[in-house]
């Protein structure tokens, strides 16, 4: 989150420089900052859907052991 933050608040300070600096830079620093973006989204997506899977997984084997032989349910 911080990560996306900061890049939005580079975001904002080259917009407001952008009247004092030449296109070209600017154009330059803009592709540098939507890249960042696009590995933040990236990265995040990632972890998402490999913490559904693994989520699932994690509780099938937790539900197993506690109702395996040798525990009396109540």
């Amino acid at each position: 989150m911080v990560f996306l933050v900061a890049a939005l608040f580079l975001l904002g300070i080259v917009s407001g420089a952008a009247a004092h600096i030449p296109p070209a830079l600017t154009a330059v620093i803009a592709a540098v900052i939507c890249g960042w973006l696009l590995v933040f989204t990236l990265r995040e997506r990632r972890a998402e859907s490999g913490s559904e899977s693994g989520c699932g997984a994690r509780t099938e084997a937790r539900a197993g052991s506690r109702s395996g032989p040798g525990r009396e349910s109540r």
